[in-house]
């Protein structure tokens, strides 16, 4: 099993490394649960979930910290 493949952290350890990132500074923007729980196992500050459809429903690790229906519906929740 690779480490870079969801829900690992692997991928997002790696951009850490590679672009000086701070992950409990960052912002994760995901449309699948195991984009989410990437995050959480990779320390991530904050995990978005975008709305694929009326069933999104998470439980556990990868409870999201909010849940859109674009990425401008996010953007404007960063922004404001």
């Amino acid at each position: 099993e690779c480490s870079c493949r969801k829900p690992a952290p692997g991928l997002l350890w790696r951009a850490r490394d590679e672009l000086g990132l701070s992950l409990p500074e960052s912002v994760l923007l995901g449309d699948r649960p195991s984009d989410l729980a990437a995050a959480r196992r990779a320390g991530v500050g904050r995990a978005y979930l975008m709305r694929r459809g009326p069933a999104d429903r998470l439980v556990g690790e990868s409870d999201p910290d909010g849940v859109f229906d674009s990425l401008a519906d996010c953007a404007d929740h960063l922004m404001a």
